[in-house]
């Protein structure tokens, strides 16, 4: 029962996943392309956060439900790697960074734990998060308007 349950949740979220990268990738640049993910990581994780809650907690316990974690940890690195690779490939990622690092921020920040904080415990909408989120990475991730 638990293998088929395990099975079954990670088929649901790889539906839900596989219409919103169709949004992200089909924008006309890198960096729409991140403003997307973070708009749609926004609704998505307030979505699916009860059910992501239950996988980080089990994944301590129990190998099947460790590995759908980590089968949708691995796939949404690799989201946000293309959306960093693109950047960079577009000559738009700021002096400093490399795609590797600029998706570990992305990835970092847009994981259920950091936006089940500023919604819960800090009071932030999701439109405020992702407001705020895309501020922080294009802050951080882009050259300054002028610069290039």
């Amino acid at each position: 029962m638990r293998r088929f349950f395990c099975a079954s949740l990670a088929l649901l979220l790889a539906l839900v996943a596989d219409y919103c990268r169709a949004d992200v990738f089909g924008a006309p640049t890198g960096v729409e392309s991140l403003r997307r993910w973070v708009q749609t990581m926004s609704w998505y994780t307030a979505k699916i956060d009860s059910v992501s809650r239950i996988l980080e907690l089990a994944a301590e316990s129990d190998e099947g439900l460790a590995a759908v974690w980590k089968d949708r940890m691995t796939g949404r690195r690799g989201h946000v790697r293309r959306i960093a690779d693109r950047i960079a490939a577009e000559g738009q990622l700021a002096a400093g960074w490399t795609a590797e690092a600029a998706a570990d921020l992305i990835f970092t920040v847009t994981l259920p734990g950091p936006w089940r904080v500023l919604t819960s415990v800090a009071g932030w909408s999701k439109e405020r998060y992702a407001r705020e989120i895309v501020r922080l990475l294009e802050r951080s991730l882009l050259p300054p308007e002028g610069a290039g």
